[in-house]
Parts: C-alpha cells; sequence; structure tokens
C-alpha cells in the first residue's frame, strides 16, 4: 500500500503546482508518481503470479 499512497500523494502535490503554475514542480512530481505507480502494479503482478504458482489456496486471497 505505501507505493501507492506515495503515487496518489505525488499526483496531488503535481496537480496542486500545476494549477499555480509551477510546471517544472508539477512534472518532477508527476514523473514520481508514475514510477511508484510502475513499482506498485510490477509488485501486485509478481505477487500474483506467486500466489497462482503455489496453489491458490480456496481460503485467501492473492494480497492477504
Amino acid at each position: 500500500m505505501g507505493f501507492l499512497l506515495w503515487a496518489v500523494i505525488f499526483v496531488v502535490i503535481g496537480l496542486l503546482a500545476l494549477i499555480v503554475g509551477a510546471k517544472g514542480i508539477a512534472g518532477c512530481s508527476l514523473a514520481l508518481a508514475r514510477v511508484f505507480l510502475t513499482v506498485f502494479f510490477l509488485i501486485a503482478l509478481v505477487l500474483l503470479v506467486v500466489w497462482f504458482v503455489r496453489g491458490c489456496p480456496s481460503h485467501g486471497t492473492p494480497f492477504s
């Protein structure tokens, strides 16, 4: 949840900076948000593959 939270924080900062007119800060912030979101999805994909390879227990979810 950490990477997703940081991605949302940087998107909010980027949008606020864009509204204020600080385009450099907005661009950097949105680029960082994209990196955190990409890392989040890669980790989620790896965990999902590991969950399927281990046999899909009937009493759990992939991320519990």
